[in-house]
This record gives structure tokens, sequence and C-alpha cells, in this order.
């Protein structure tokens, strides 16, 4: 089938990209950026409206694959049945629970810290949601037909950590509107809670969508130029480590995901089935 031949030149073009761009990143952040004031030097403005342009294209590119599938659509399966699929679902559920247990060691002194009483809650809404999200993740992976219900009422949370994360990144009374590397994050995880939607979806209606697809190829991109400077230069320590980075990390996992996801949805990809034309009824003659 030719489809199959064309999709995976989109998941070419979204690896290569975000590599590319998170190889540009770095370099800015090492020349440019001041980690105590989350600033970059005036020269790298230039740059990073470049950055910010390639990526806004990149991703328009990208959605064009809904144009591609629209005389396509995926035949029903189930994570279980791609071993990419649960080995990296069960990745991010390992990445989900082990952000839970280092936030839960200085969470105490996280909130004490916080004034402001919408931004406390927010902050509390996504720290506990993290859990259930690992849980999800790890059921996703066992494909056990018992827990299908427990699997459907869970995925419901991870769109819902989503939502709060980027409600409290947005509210934070510290939130700074010209850190490039804050907003770039705000649509990283904003790429990845649409995908995360779409896999509530899909989980709950066992057919997934292509909208589904899309996404996992935006959150794919949008995650790796996100991510992969930040923790090349945390372990280098070019960057000093916080609460956010520490929740950012839930996109390093996703990456491996949404990979996986791509490629499970690739070999189910199947041709519409054609609607047979209904028969026109001849109006009859009241005079015959």
């Amino acid at each position: 089938m030719r489809i199959k031949k064309v999709l995976p030149c989109y998941f070419i073009l979204a690896f290569l990209s975000g590599i590319a761009l998170s190889v540009w990143r770095t370099v800015l952040m090492v020349r440019y950026y001041d980690p105590y004031n989350n600033e970059y030097a005036v020269e790298a403005f230039g740059q990073l409206e470049a950055i910010g342009l390639t990526l806004f294209f990149v991703l328009v590119l990208l959605a064009t694959a809904a144009f591609v599938l629209r005389s396509f659509t995926f035949k029903p399966h189930d994570t279980a049945e791609h071993s990419g699929s649960v080995f990296t679902s069960a990745l991010l559920g390992f990445v989900f629970l082990a952000v839970s247990i280092f936030i839960s060691f200085d969470l105490n002194v996280i909130l004490e810290n916080i004034q402001f009483p919408l931004f406390r809650y927010a902050q509390i809404v996504s720290y506990a949601l993290l859990f259930p999200c690992a849980v999800y993740f790890v059921v996703n992976a066992m494909g056990n037909p018992g827990l299908e219900t427990v699997k459907k009422a869970l995925s419901f949370v991870p769109p819902l950590w989503g939502v709060a994360f980027l409600l409290a990144s947005h509210i934070d009374p510290a939130y700074n509107y010209k850190d490039f590397n804050h907003t770039l994050c705000n649509v990283a995880i904003g790429a990845l809670t649409v995908f995360f939607l779409y896999e509530t979806k899909a989980a709950v209606t066992g057919k997934a969508s292509i909208a589904y697809f899309v996404f996992s190829l935006i959150s794919l991109t949008a995650s790796m130029v996100c991510m992969i400077p930040t923790f090349v230069l945390l372990a280098y320590w070019e960057l000093s480590s916080n609460l956010n980075h520490l929740f950012e990390a839930v996109l390093l996992g996703s990456i491996f995901y949404t990979c996986a996801c791509f490629f499970r949805l690739c070999k189910n990809v199947t041709p519409c089935e054609k609607k047979p034309k209904e028969k026109k009824e001849k109006a009859e003659d009241p005079n015959a």
C-alpha cells in the first residue's frame, strides 16, 4: 500500500527537525542563556525567533498528514499487540512514577513558599495526578482484558494532568512571558495534552483517529526541541534543576511513547470502506 511508504516520510521530517532544532537551541543556551535570571542575551533574540518560526513551519507541515490520511482509517488494535508500545508505555508510566516520588521529597517546602492560593492548588492537582497517570500507562502496557474498565477510566487522567500543569504554569506569579524556554515548554505540554486527549478517545472507543496520528508527530517534535537541550545542559551542570524540570521530565518519556504510537498506527492504517451509493427513488406520477 502506497500510504505506508509515504507516512514514514513524516516521521523522518519530525525526528530530523527535532534533532536539528534541539542542537541549534542547545548552542544558543550555552552561548547566550543566563540560568540565574532565566534570560537570553540580546544577541540571541533573532535566532530564537528563527527557531520559533521554523518549529511552527515544521508543525504545520506535519499537520498536513491529516490531508494525506483523509481517505484512510485505522484498524481497531490494542497497545499490548505491539512490543514497542508495551515497552514505551511502561517506560512512560515509570517516568510519571519517578517524578511523583522525587517531587514528594520537597513538596512541603515548595508549597510553603507559594503565596498565591490558586497557583498552590494547581500545583497540588498536578502532583496528585502524577501517580494515576503512572498507573494508567502501566495498565495500558499490561493489556489485561480484565483491567479494560480500569484502563478506560484512568485514560482520562493524563489529559487532565496536562491541563492542570498548563494552568499552574500560566498563573505562576514568577512566570516570565519573555522566557523562550518556558514558552516552548508550554507548547510541548499543550501538544502532549491534545495527544493524551485522543489517547483517551482511542482507549474508550477502541479506534484511533487521524488527529491521534497527527498529534503523535507534533508532540514528538515539540517535546524533542523542548527537552533534549534542557536535559543535556542539566547533565553538564549548565542549568540549575528546579520543580518545573521534574514535571517536564514527562516530556522526555513521551518522546519514546509517541514514536511507538506512530509506528503502531502505520501498521494498522487501512483504506476507508466506500459506502454504496443510495439508489434514487423515482417519484411516482400522481396522474399515472
